[in-house]
Order: structure tokens, then C-alpha cells, then sequence
């Protein structure tokens, strides 16, 4: 495994146990890891949460190991081909950092 792999995987632990921390009781959180995914492309990663109600969300995730413009820009393709493909999924992009370029980019 090299080290942005490792990185990637401690990223996406560590955004699995603050999601945790923030619900609600009675709330649930599944993770699925490299699921199979639409146009060829698998996510690094999809969130499902559920409500004490039934009610439920689904982000597809795409991690990177840093948060710089250049790598934000294909990983919004891959998310936006998933998007057109599966229209009750939300984007999420996961980074330990995101710089200004890339803030104003997931903005745009």
C-alpha cells in the first residue's frame, strides 16, 4: 500500500467517526468502501445515512490525499458522470485539506 493510500484510508476513517459523532440517536451510518459504481467508475467511498424515520441520504464519495485545485477537477468529473447516471446520490468531495483554488472551485 503507498503512503497516499494509507492517507486516503486514515481520511476516510477519520470523516466515518465524525459523521458517527454528529447524529442524532437513532440515526444510522453505512459505509461501503470502493462500491461498484456507474459508468465504469468506482467511488472511494458511499455514505448512506438514515433518520430514526426511515428517511435516507446517499453521498457518493471521492477521497484524495491533499485538497489542491489540479486534483479536485477530475475527481468533480468522476462525481459528476455518477451524478447523471444516479440522481438520488450527493456528491461529496473528502480531502484532509482544501486550498482557496479548490474551496472556490467546489463553490462554483
Amino acid at each position: 500500500m503507498t503512503t497516499n493510500a494509507l492517507t486516503q484510508t486514515q481520511t476516510l476513517a477519520e470523516v466515518e467517526s465524525v459523521l458517527r459523532g454528529l447524529l442524532p440517536p437513532g440515526w444510522t451510518l453505512a459505509v461501503e468502501r470502493r462500491p461498484v459504481g456507474q459508468c465504469g467508475w468506482r467511488p472511494d467511498v458511499m455514505l448512506s445515512i438514515a433518520s430514526s424515520a426511515g428517511e435516507r441520504v446517499v453521498f457518493v464519495g471521492e477521497a484524495k490525499p491533499n485538497g489542491d485545485a489540479r486534483q479536485i477537477s477530475d475527481a468533480l468529473d468522476h462525481l459528476r458522470s455518477h451524478l447523471d447516471a444516479v440522481s438520488d446520490t450527493r456528491p461529496m468531495f473528502i480531502a484532509p485539506w482544501l486550498s482557496a483554488r479548490a474551496r472556490q472551485a467546489l463553490a462554483d
